[in-house]
């Protein structure tokens, strides 16, 4: 009778050391999965060209022969931060945004989200001039600060890396 104690207490030792391994394995398999997902280079993560969490990477600037523009149907006027209370300066934008052409269906496929929703670009870029002066826009390199700011909002808005360029005239009135 005392030895099929001890026979189960063995049975149930070993079983507990199995299942003990085993759980270490899964532990080890999950922790290889996750260090090769955050090591995964950012486009084979769901698809190439857009965001995913975090902060956005700085797209590398392919050459204008590699891009497509999508030109905004008409000038984008907004109202600039008056440093003066009482004055008043409007901007007038036209705009083309450079889209990656490396991938022309991935390309297009944004050409048409961005057409879609053109009026939101516009609400977009309305948001930004509104945060500069005029003196803002006609100081040296205000105009490229704009468009880097545009840029950004709208690789944002669209969580893509595949807008890599704003090509825009502004022009500064004050009245």
């Amino acid at each position: 009778m005392e030895e099929n104690t001890k026979s189960g207490g063995g049975n149930k030792g070993m079983m507990l050391i199995i299942v003990g391994m085993l759980g270490l394995i899964i532990v080890a398999l999950a922790g290889v999965a996750v260090f090769l997902i955050m090591n995964m280079p950012s486009g084979e993560a769901g698809g190439e060209g857009y965001y995913h969490a975090g902060e956005p990477e700085e797209p590398e600037i392919p050459y204008v022969e590699d891009q497509i523009l999508f030109d905004m149907s008409g000038p984008i006027t907004a109202s600039l931060q008056a440093p003066v209370a009482g004055r008043t300066s409007l901007a007038m934008v036209n705009m083309s945004i450079g889209i990656n052409n490396l991938d022309p269906e991935e390309a297009n496929e944004l050409m048409q989200i961005i057409a879609e929703r053109e009026m939101i670009v516009v609400s977009v870029v309305n948001a930004v001039l509104r945060e500069y002066t005029a003196e803002m826009i006609d100081a040296p390199g205000g105009r490229e600060m704009l468009n880097n700011d545009i840029l950004e909002a709208l690789q944002l808005m669209f969580r893509s890396t595949l807008i890599v360029a704003i090509y825009a005239v502004v022009n500064v009135h004050n009245l």
